[in-house]
């Protein structure tokens, strides 16, 4: 899942930013992912990234699983579990 922030900044210095970031051929949302990417990574502790790489390839895997068939690994190497969630 992905979310969506909000900034609250006057026009003005967005329209000056946007200038300037298109002189260096980049845009506002490509510099604040970036940003928000190193902040995660100095943040945000390895056990907890871990976690959500997990809960992330396991998602996956259920999907892969889902669209694939029961139980069958996608490669056709074998079976595999997909872990989920019922809340």
């Amino acid at each position: 899942m992905k979310m969506v922030l909000n900034i609250n900044l006057p026009s003005e210095k967005i329209q000056a930013i946007n200038l300037f970031l298109e002189q260096k051929n980049t845009t506002l949302q490509a510099e604040l992912q970036k940003y928000t990417e190193q902040l995660y990574t100095k943040i945000v502790p390895q056990p907890v990234k871990d976690y959500i790489e997990a809960k992330a390839d396991s998602s996956l895997c259920a999907s892969v699983c889902r669209k694939v068939g029961k139980g069958y690994h996608p490669t056709g190497k074998g079976l595999f579990l997909s872990v989920s969630r019922s809340d």
